[in-house]
């Protein structure tokens, strides 16, 4: 970081060598085959019963601007060889390849012209560089003895993509750095370089000190800008410096209208999904382009490669982010550290290539609308001796002492805490002001294996970097207890059970919005009353769904070895709308799924009549209310007798329906409702007149119904299921449960009773359809009768003038 806080990154080097005893990276290959590295070059030797064969440098990252040839120079070769350059992430042929030689030579490869014309506008590029060999028969043996390396250009480097609030813009200016570099990698005498940064009529001669030239804009306005910077002199170059002024309002959590909210105005339920995949057809071809929505899929269902979002161009984000937006989807979420997924950790640093791509996602991002859900890791961070799920860290973590205990005992003395704090110092001097980023974790998913000390120390020190942001922890693999239970401690089940070893478990998590995964939906239940069962379980206090289901993707299937996966089935669909619709009635703050592909437009009536209410308001408590403990949970040692009783429970209420709402123990019982007790033997509820008479409709035999009914009767939120079929798969699908919601036609009448004498609007969604199907002026009562159909509905009422 620099001293105006911006984060500048360059290669305080000339030539590049990739290869021999300066290498600045190791080659890898099949344990079979032998490498050795002598003076500049590397011999690689092909002994295993593959015809053709590589060596390959794995993720390359580079500065363009200071390093963007590749040179490869082969002395001696026995078989034919090639080399090609293949971009991170990218599935698909490489992005540059030599032809097939057959004697020693040399090859040069212009990286940054081919990113250009890839689409790529970014100063650094993560590259794998692979040199092949083709031999006559699988069995023969060669090798190859080569030197590649990339020499130094003099090059104007900028510091990375820069974000202020046009408050700060106001009060202090919009930071510009930069560094002029020579071929060899060294600074000139700043006396001899003037270096001038323009925007549109902004001009900013940069002042240098100790190497570093910085300087800054004025009166910038909310908008994105590009800086043009010219360095002249002893050194001639330009570059360019993408700079994006927000207008400061952040999203923020309130505990007691259990939303976010947003300038003051309460938000309502948001949803999105991971996307840090996107899925792709006609692969390496000029017809290449994304698979967006069910449509595209059952066009050509075996046509499924991807792209990872850390190789994606800006229109390729943007066709994406267009698409999500269409869909109705509030935020996304985007994996690092794990599988080939980018790290953005450097060991003491964010990893420019990384950062600069994640600034390019949250720019595409806030042009539709869209905010990012970012844990700054994944899984915790271990060796290749780790046992478990694990980040394996960098090299540098290693030779800085790294061992698997400093990740779960932060404050051990080691010198990794130092370290962590420098990449996490980067990521807030980064994103400090950037509000399309609306919240940060530890490690997502990962927290449960992370563990509370390690998530705490994350937190404290991410709050007083980024306190405008809000931080999330997810606690919660699997509900065991009641969540206020895993929030005061740190429980773990056979799944994490190797992580926790020697460390606390009875430290609270301090963070005060916390997710629960819901994976486990259906496995012994009908989803839809399971899924109703947890969300009151959260509705019990700060909590969210923060994985709510995942569509393993076909080919993500072959490479685990699973038999089957729902993605792209009706009952995936199902179990989606489930998640969504049944969440957004119970005033879940966040609903979160995994790796959403082909269903992404089950969001459209839900971010619709989402938008369509105040949630400021006062809604109606539910008017019954079960006592429920630990043992009503159904997953943990006390066995499952207890969520079977409000299994039980659920079906009964759903069916009239009535809402109805859980009290823990020690809480004291709400006034003016029905109460049950949930942790005794289950009886049909008995119920009086009044209470069964006072819900706001009622539903005809083959569906049940959840909803939300305003304190003032005006504003009503009814989702309406078919529950006419189930199928049963018995753990055929990965982490999809066995019991499906596979309806069968049926008609539904939509009973709507109890509502105000004034005029109302009246709303019916097909879920089928995505659309409004129907629409009237009720008061205080209607009878809407829909076709014969397996569709759902969701029914909003409002107030007309609203």
């Amino acid at each position: 970081a620099t001293p105006n806080r911006t984060v500048l990154a360059y290669e305080a080097a000339g030539n590049l060598e990739l290869t021999g005893e300066a290498r600045v990276s190791d080659w890898f290959s099949d344990p079979a085959n032998p490498l050795q590295h002598a003076g500049s070059e590397l011999t690689f030797e092909k002994r295993s019963a593959r015809q053709r064969e590589v060596v390959a440098l794995p993720e390359l990252q580079v500065n363009l601007d200071q390093h963007p040839i590749l040179s490869v120079t082969v002395s001696d070769a026995t078989a034919q060889w090639q080399v090609c350059v293949l971009i991170k992430s990218r599935t698909g042929p490489p992005l540059l390849a030599s032809n097939w030689h057959t004697e020693p030579g040399s090859v040069t490869l212009d990286l940054a012209a081919a990113m250009a014309a890839k689409g790529y506008a970014l100063h650094f590029a993560a590259v794998h560089i692979a040199v092949g060999l083709w031999t006559e028969t699988p069995e023969a043996e060669a090798a190859i003895t080569f030197a590649a390396s990339m020499a130094g250009h003099a090059a104007l480097v900028p510091c990375l993509p820069v974000v202020r609030t046009a408050q700060n813009v106001e009060k202090t200016g919009m930071p510009i750095s930069a560094v002029v570099i020579d071929a060899d990698g060294q600074i000139p005498d700043p006396q001899t370089v003037q270096v001038t940064a323009r925007s549109g009529d902004h001009v900013a001669e940069l002042i240098a000190a100790d190497g570093v030239w910085s300087g800054s804009f004025t009166d910038l306005p909310v908008g994105e800008y590009e800086a043009e910077l010219t360095a002249s002199g002893a050194i001639d170059a330009t570059s360019t410096l993408v700079l994006r002024v927000t207008d400061g309002i952040f999203l923020s959590y309130e505990s007691d209208a259990h939303s976010l909210v947003r300038d003051g105005k309460v938000q309502g339920p948001l949803s999105g999904s991971a996307a840090d995949m996107a899925f792709v057809r006609d692969i390496g071809t000029p017809e290449e382009t994304l698979v967006q929505g069910q449509a595209e899929l059952d066009a050509n269902p075996d046509a499924e490669h991807w792209h990872y979002w850390d190789a994606m161009t800006e229109a390729e984000l943007t066709w994406r982010f267009e698409y999500l937006q269409s869909c109705g989807w509030d935020l996304i979420h985007l994996l690092v550290g794990w599988g080939i997924w980018e790290k953005l950790d450097a060991c003491g640093h964010i990893i420019p290539r990384a950062a600069e791509q994640l600034a390019l996602v949250m720019r595409v991002a806030a042009r539709h609308g869209l905010v990012l859900e970012q844990a700054v890791s994944h899984y915790p961070y271990g060796t290749s001796q780790t046992q478990g799920n694990q980040t394996p860290v960098l090299r540098q973590y290693l030779e800085a002492g790294f061992k698997d205990e400093d990740w779960t005992h932060p404050g051990n003395g080691s010198r990794f805490d130092e370290l962590f704090h420098g990449y996490l110092q980067d990521f807030a001097d980064m994103y400090r002001d950037e509000t399309a980023l609306f919240c940060v974790s530890t490690s997502g998913e990962g927290d449960i294996a992370a563990g509370p000390e390690r998530v705490n120390d994350a937190y404290r020190f991410m709050q007083k970097q980024m306190p405008n942001h809000i931080y999330i922890i997810e606690p919660i693999h699997r509900l065991f207890d009641l969540p206020d239970a895993h929030r005061a401690a740190w429980i773990v089940h056979e799944w994490t059970a190797g992580f926790p070893e020697g460390c606390r478990t009875d430290v609270a998590w301090e963070a005060e919005l916390a997710g629960s995964r819901m994976y486990w939906m259906g496995m012994e239940l009908k989803p839809e009353l399971d899924l109703a069962i947890e969300l009151k379980f959260l509705q019990l206090g700060d909590y969210f769904m923060g994985e709510g289901s995942w569509p393993c993707p076909h080919l993500y299937k072959r490479f685990m070895g699973q038999e089957d996966t729902w993605c792209g089935t009706g009952h995936y669909r199902r179990r989606l709308r489930d998640n969504l619709y049944i969440g957004l009635v119970h005033r879940i703050p966040l609903l979160i799924t995994w790796g959403e592909q082909h269903a992404e437009d089950e969001r459209i009536v839900f971010r619709q009549v989402r938008d369509a209410v105040d949630w400021s308001q006062a809604f109606l408590q539910a008017p019954v209310a079960i006592r429920v403990d630990g043992t009503n949970v159904g997953s943990g040692p006390d066995g499952f007798d207890g969520r079977l009783v409000l299994e039980k429970y659920e079906a009964f209420f759903s069916a009239l329906p009535l809402m109805t709402s859980y009290v823990q123990p020690g809480d004291p019982e709400p006034a003016g409702v029905t109460m049950l007790d949930a942790t005794e033997s289950y009886t049909a509820p008995t119920l009086p007149d009044d209470v069964l008479s006072s819900g706001p409709l009622r539903v005809s035999a083959d569906y049940r119904a959840s909803y939300l009914w305003s304190a003032d009767r005006q504003t009503l939120i009814a989702y309406f299921y078919n529950c006419t079929n189930h199928i049963v798969r018995d753990g055929h699908v990965y982490l999809a449960g066995n019991f499906h919601r596979m309806p069968e036609p049926a008609a539904c009448t939509i009973d709507l009773q109890n509502l105000p004498a004034q005029p109302l609007l009246c709303q019916v969604f097909s879920l089928n359809e995505k659309r409004c199907v129907r629409t009237e002026t009720i008061h205080g009562s209607s009878v809407i009768d829909m076709p014969e159909s397996d569709d759902d509905y969701l029914v909003l009422v409002l107030p007309t003038e609203a």
